[in-house]
């Protein structure tokens, strides 16, 4: 369903815009009695998931905009509170509950209740102009972490997840994982063994009859190959790399921060806005 909404744009302290757009914005009573329990007034709501319509609405309401989001388990209560820089709300979304590649815990109770399950809210919207909004809409999502007290976020805020640690038994788990002894077994599964020649015929003519890899292709298929472009939180001194592994040298921070940032809001470091290059 749509309606009619007056949404407050934060821009800075001194300038609040105002603009009336037609948004998905009325819900059922089983997500209205959630929004009651917390008091939560949300400016858009997406139910109905599994509906293709649904998805559509969502793509094409979504774009314009970067927020604060929550991401709601209608079964248990629980849910996940995120934020996305301009035109990666519906990102979030799709990785969250449909790609289930967002959020580790949320995605295993999408695969466990399924997706129907599942609400996706936009908490407030916050334009991205210059770094000033930029640094309010990571402050706007630590608001909501620590006035809602998400269940399914791991990190304590949103800037960063400093400040969460594993527990000693997931340390345990990951020493045994990487142990001497599972990697000699690993190593030792096919040692020994022989293709038959009749398989080994079969691949020869497999091999013989693929068609040469485009360019494009070897680029997609090359490890750690995406090109990026980091720049300062207020857009300037713009920097482009050809790779996640040539950035992170440069900004001498680790690729994985690097990819963590491309996931969720593209901050590292408090410094740097991260962003996928690309081509014009």
């Amino acid at each position: 369903l749509i309606g009619l909404k007056w949404v407050c744009f934060f821009n800075d302290v001194s300038n609040i815009k105002y603009a009336s757009i037609t948004l998905p914005v009325a819900c059922s009573h089983r997500l209205q009695s959630f929004l009651d329990k917390h008091n939560i007034k949300p400016v858009m709501v997406f139910e109905d998931l599994t509906n293709p319509d649904t998805k559509k609405l969502a793509y094409r309401t979504l774009k314009p905009f970067s927020g604060i989001y929550l991401v709601v388990n209608s079964v248990n209560g629980k849910y996940y509170i995120g934020s996305a820089v301009t035109g990666n709300i519906y990102m979030r979304l799709h990785k969250h509950l449909f790609s289930k590649m967002g959020n580790v815990l949320v995605g295993k109770a999408v695969e466990k209740y399924g997706l129907d399950k599942f609400f996706f809210l936009v908490l407030e919207l916050v334009p991205q102009q210059n770094t000033v909004d930029v640094k309010l809409l990571l402050e706007r999502e630590d608001h909501y972490i620590l006035s809602l007290k998400p269940e399914y976020n791991i990190a304590p805020l949103a800037t960063n997840s400093v400040g969460w640690k594993h527990s000693e038994e997931s340390i345990q788990k990951m020493k045994q994982g990487y142990s001497d002894e599972r990697r000699q077994k690993v190593g030792s599964i096919n040692k020994g063994k022989a293709l038959s020649e009749e398989t080994r015929n079969l691949i020869r003519e497999a091999a013989l009859q693929r068609k040469p890899m485009s360019m494009e292709s070897r680029l997609k298929c090359a490890v750690n190959v995406r090109p990026i472009t980091i720049t300062n939180l207020d857009g300037t001194n713009p920097q482009s790399f050809s790779s996640i592994i040539e950035a992170s040298k440069v900004i001498e921070c680790n690729e994985i921060t690097i990819r963590r940032a491309l996931n969720s809001n593209g901050i590292i470091k408090r410094k740097y806005l991260v962003t996928d290059t690309i081509d014009t």
